[in-house]
């Protein structure tokens, strides 16, 4: 995270917690802020899932490409011809 997007993402909390806590009360605004930790543990949890899930199968699908490339290089060398021989 960006340090100037941290700055903003704390001035905004800090002020949202004394709005709530003026307004409501203490309690209503610790509430607040602990339902918002909350939320956000959960959506960093799952885009962090989401992008390791992304990450691998992306390295399987490079991993297949390059599985296929080395076995037509072995089917080349078997059949006599090098990789070059292709016209």
């Amino acid at each position: 995270m960006n340090s100037m997007f941290q700055r903003y993402a704390a001035a905004v909390i800090g002020f949202g917690f004394v709005a709530v806590s003026l307004s409501l009360g203490v309690g209503s605004a610790v509430a607040c802020l602990l339902s918002a930790g909350v939320c956000y543990a959960a959506v960093a949890l799952a885009q962090r899932k989401r992008v390791d899930r992304f990450t691998v199968d992306f390295m399987e699908k490079s991993r297949g490409r390059a599985d296929r490339g080395h076995r037509r290089a072995d089917s080349r060398r078997a059949a006599g011809r090098g990789a070059y021989d292709y016209a």
